[in-house]
């Protein structure tokens, strides 16, 4: 047995397949390639308001089997979540604030974190680092925009966020402080 599942884009994607991309010469040809290469749903509302004009110019071999069977993946995976029974019999509706954000979910994302690291070279055996002999530690972010940048096209609500610099820093800086070190930021 395969996947049983949907595929869903991320938002504005299947716009993007025409406005940034410029692999489709219209929205309703996007809406069509994406439909025909897999996509069962968008995260905006390209595929559903574009749809019917695709399947008029068969954007992409489009057809309305094609149709039929993303909305099928889709309706077929909400009524296995149960999002057609009665309000009070639905398990995900019943999950209140205080079960999102708990401290054993952040516990378990440390873990998760900590567990999936991996290193893929240390040349000349760099690491562990020592303070010992250590005068300079310079730490690079490539990510401090990063939530902004998530925002613009992903519906998310971050409620904390991370990088692996700040997180090194962090311990760093908390390390120095504990140990009478002379090490000064620059920032």
């Amino acid at each position: 047995m395969g996947f049983e599942g949907y595929i869903v884009s991320d938002c504005a994607a299947v716009e993007d397949i025409f406005d940034t991309h410029h692999f489709a010469d219209s929205i309703e040809g996007a809406a069509g390639a994406a439909i025909t290469g897999g996509c069962d749903l968008s995260c905006g509302a390209e595929l559903q308001q574009n749809n019917a004009a695709a399947l008029a110019e068969k954007s992409f071999g489009l057809t309305e089997d094609d149709i039929d069977t993303a909305l099928s993946r889709v309706f077929r995976t909400r009524m296995r979540l149960g999002h057609f029974d009665p309000v009070d019999e639905q398990p995900f509706l019943q999950i209140g604030d205080d079960q999102v954000d708990t401290q054993d979910h952040r516990d378990l994302a440390l873990r998760a974190s900590l567990e999936a690291m991996v290193l893929l070279q240390n040349n000349n055996d760099v690491l562990p680092l020592s303070a010992a002999g250590l005068t300079m530690l310079l730490l690079l972010d490539l990510t401090p925009k990063l939530p902004q940048t998530c925002r613009a096209t992903t519906m998310v609500l971050l409620l904390f966020f991370g990088s692996p610099v700040g997180g090194y820093s962090n311990y760093f800086w908390y390390w120095c402080d504990n140990h009478n070190s002379t090490m000064h930021r620059y920032r």
